[in-house]
């Protein structure tokens, strides 16, 4: 049985006094997530909590607003902006937890039809949807000053896409097809032919729905299995089940997001209206951070 137990912050620093060497290749350093924000589809709502107090939210933009039907979310953290990407206005929207007028960055006369995922690209400062509508994904930039183009040509590549993760370093970019049951990867640059992952076998059903990459590992929502699993991000491994129904009680996940910095793995259900959070590992129990919120997508905001 999941409980909300009181969320400590924990600071570790390690001090060494060992000869550096050059030649090591240096440790990642990662940072611990402050905020949690969530998109509601239905209640045409977004949200954020605080990841030390547990069980309580606010709202940060809704109907009011001049929101509607929030599908999947991106918090952009050089920017500090949050990028919501809007399934039935068929607008790509940004937002500054300071300043909550929304403002358009692409919308339907610019080529938006049914977005249904965002991801940013910090280092090139561009931005990524997945245009359900058109069964392609999108590129643009962050301010909306370039037009948009389709990867991979006019090719249609996607049927209903919920999970984008990019990789700049390695000019990837991967996206999961609930309809398609698959996860595919294909040059971020757009060159080229995207190549399928992941599929299902005959023997079970894959539905992604958000997606995530961290260092050379995938790690999804599947709403159909009723899981969190995740695999090697060059398609060679087999699936590990993190947290499953079975075990942990997962129904119906949609959003996910990684703490590297703590090793949690966050995730939404939407049959039971929880947000939950694990080990990214898959040991120990899932421990319940929020409840009364029917999350589309989830991100974080970092330290």
């Amino acid at each position: 049985m999941r409980k909300i137990i009181p969320g400590v912050i924990l600071l570790t620093v390690v001090f060494s006094c060992a000869k550096h060497d050059e030649t090591k290749v240096p440790t990642v350093q990662y940072k611990p997530a402050v905020k949690l924000y969530f998109s509601e589809y239905s209640e045409y709502h977004v949200g954020y909590m605080y990841t030390d107090t547990l069980d309580k939210y606010f709202t940060l933009l809704n109907y009011d607003s001049g929101l509607q039907s929030p599908e999947g979310i991106a918090y952009n953290q050089a920017g500090k902006r949050l990028y919501i990407a809007e399934g039935d206005g068929s607008r790509v929207l940004r937002d500054t937890p300071t300043d909550p007028a929304l403002k358009v960055v692409y919308d339907s006369d610019r080529g938006v039809s049914n977005p249904t995922a965002v991801a940013i690209d910090t280092v090139s400062k561009k931005l990524y949807w997945a245009n359900s509508g058109s069964g392609q994904i999108m590129v643009g930039d962050l301010f909306g000053t370039i037009d948009p183009v389709p990867l991979f040509g006019d090719a249609e590549i996607i049927d209903l896409c919920y999970g984008i993760a990019i990789d700049h370093k390695n000019n990837k970019i991967y996206f999961g097809d609930n309809n398609l049951h698959q996860i595919s990867v294909g040059s971020l640059d757009g060159t080229g032919t995207p190549k399928v992952l992941y599929q299902s076998p005959a023997e079970s059903t894959l539905c992604p729905q958000s997606i995530a990459l961290l260092e050379d590992t995938l790690y999804w929502a599947d709403d159909c299995s009723d899981n969190i699993a995740s695999a090697s991000a060059d398609g060679k491994s087999t699936v590990k089940i993190l947290f499953d129904y079975d075990t942990d009680g997962v129904s119906q996940p949609k959003g996910i997001a990684i703490d590297k910095a703590k090793n949690k793995i966050y995730w939404s259900e939407y049959d039971h209206s929880y947000i939950v959070r694990g080990n990214i590992y898959g040991t120990g129990e899932s421990e319940l951070v929020l409840e009364g919120v029917q999350a589309n997508s989830i991100s974080l905001q970092y330290k």
